[in-house]
């Protein structure tokens, strides 16, 4: 598998974090690049050079923010490099007006390009898993979640935990987890159990507070 590194323009996910663990699975970044695959076939682009692309969240050019854990993370293809602002703004008002998936088009002059086909959901999910664990810091932080958008479902479970655990309180964290075993998907569970465990840890990515792990209960830790 080669993986290039430096300016990266791709499609990316734009849904909210708590919709995004509802439903994901590899079937469903697949769907996602179903649609962007007849976007990109329409904008006259040679769709077998799209792969799986990561976009540094801290310098990414995104056109669209919401409390999304995946918002630096799609497909990405060369043949996107150089775009004008009016080229990328067309592409993303009609992936907008797409069913399925949240997709919009962002940049980043540092990135990943992995040469693998978007197809390979079970590559992509694996990427997923890594990128919110590693980023667990930003969507379990408390400041993530200041803003609430109107259109994320109820129960807002990512934002549960997160105040939960700001808030010290360990029977509000086994609700969200409960809430969350309920109504995530199998892989969106597992995902959030694996950014949970990385988060309470001492001195990683999370609040630094040793205290945090004693919030989970034993069956998730």
């Amino acid at each position: 598998m080669a993986t290039r590194q430096g300016e990266v323009v791709a499609i990316v996910f734009a849904d909210h974090t708590d919709t995004i663990l509802r439903v994901i699975s590899p079937s469903w970044l697949v769907a996602g690049w179903q649609v962007a695959c007849e976007i990109a076939r329409d904008e006259g682009l040679d769709v077998s050079r799209f792969g799986w692309g990561w976009l540094h969240s801290g310098v990414a050019a995104l056109p669209y923010r919401a409390d999304s854990a995946l918002d630096h993370f799609g497909f990405s293809s060369d043949e996107m490099l150089g775009w004008s602002d009016e080229r990328l703004a067309r592409c993303t008002a009609r992936l907008a007006a797409q069913p399925g998936p949240c997709l919009r088009v962002g940049g980043s002059y540092r990135g990943e390009h992995h040469d693998v086909a978007p197809s390979d959901g079970a590559f992509g999910m694996r990427l997923v898993e890594l990128s919110m664990t590693d980023a667990c810091d930003e969507w379990l932080g408390p400041a993530f979640y200041e803003t609430q958008s109107s259109d994320v479902p109820l129960p807002h479970i990512a934002r549960a935990l997160s105040l939960a655990l700001a808030a010290r309180d360990a029977a509000a964290v086994e609700s969200a987890l409960s809430l969350a075993e309920r109504h995530y998907s199998r892989e969106g569970f597992q995902i959030g159990l694996a950014a949970l465990r990385r988060f309470v840890q001492p001195g990683t990515r999370g609040l630094d507070d040793p205290s945090l792990q004693t919030l989970v209960p034993a069956r998730w830790r």
